[in-house]
């Protein structure tokens, strides 16, 4: 099976399985409100587990063929950034345990001894180090794509992206690893777009936004070119830090308050939505478009870098 027939294959699962998991969860009541909308309309939550399933069902059949062993890593990988994210959709844990319970998630890429992190001044071989960055990446890529998420199509929009501009570079530089882990997520997240973008009629928890980083974050470890996987997560990393400064306790400010015309105005703390609102009168799909270009404008950036320096 090529890799145009696998990322068919997540597309169509991830699609197909969308619809039923929100008639699922809406007759089970797991809803959450979309708080940026004047009505508040009630909307399932905890859609990841469709693209979840959607990516496991191409990684299962590439265990099932390849014989180098990577792939049982990679899916065990994964389904420990997939639980942590059922955990705290669940019972939402605090940051600080979440964050904890993700560094497990690498534990699995360690017993893969064929990799190595090009850090593009320096290359670090399989080893102590490796082992450290690659247990400590891993969760804070996984946790980055958690904070940047709120808006109709915000995290999954920029989720696309991200991985798209990936599957660019990794084509341009024949990094075929990073292009198998990769074409699953992007053709599972592009599918269930279709059901998250504004309005949005399904969200897709941190069981879902948790995912798009730790793909992200498996493919540049396993596939070696991690300061790719740094620049296309630059927008993530700055409301990491914009967010640090309020200790992550924004919710505590209130929500950003929609009024009557759908215009969007941001509690008094820094994030990279309220830096956007405070300055430009944005309805939440115009705030949504101007996150996915900011997104786009560093996966160009992780292009030049693969053409001009790697």
């Amino acid at each position: 099976m090529g890799l145009s027939t696998l990322a068919f294959l997540s597309f169509v699962v991830t699609l197909c399985l969308t619809p039923l998991h929100i008639r699922v969860f809406s007759s089970l009541g797991k809803i959450g409100l979309d708080r940026h909308k004047k009505d508040r309309p009630a909307v399932p939550e905890m859609g990841g587990i469709a693209i979840f399933l959607g990516i496991l069902s191409s990684y299962a059949y590439i265990a099932f063929t390849d014989g180098s062993g990577l792939w049982t890593y990679v899916i065990a990988s994964l389904s420990i950034v997939f639980i942590v994210g059922i955990v705290d959709d669940i019972f939402a844990i605090r940051q600080r345990t979440k964050l904890s319970l993700l560094l497990l998630s690498a534990i699995p890429l360690l017993f893969y001894s064929g990799g190595s992190i090009d850090l593009t001044l320096f290359v670090i071989g399989y080893g102590v180090l490796y082992a450290v960055l690659a247990i400590i990446g891993l969760a804070a890529s996984s946790n980055l794509t958690n904070i940047l998420e709120g808006f109709n199509g915000e995290s999954i929009g920029l989720g696309v992206i991200s991985t798209g501009f990936l599957l660019l570079d990794a084509q341009l530089l024949g990094n075929e690893t990073m292009k198998w882990i990769l074409l699953p997520v992007f053709a599972s997240l592009l599918a269930f777009l279709v059901y998250n973008k504004y309005p949005a009629r399904v969200f897709p928890g941190d069981t879902g936004t948790l995912l798009i980083g730790g793909a992200i974050g498996i493919s540049v470890i396993v596939g070696g070119n991690v300061i790719l996987g740094i620049v296309v997560l630059v927008p993530q990393i700055m409301e990491f830090i914009l967010k640090s400064k309020v200790g992550f306790k924004g919710v505590s400010y209130g929500p950003t308050k929609v009024d009557e015309y759908g215009y969007l105005t941001p509690p008094p703390y820094s994030s990279v939505a309220n830096f956007l609102t405070s300055r430009f009168r944005l309805k939440e799909y115009s705030l949504v478009l101007l996150l996915w270009s900011i997104g786009a404008l560093f996966g160009f950036l992780s292009l030049i870098i693969t053409i001009f320096i790697l």
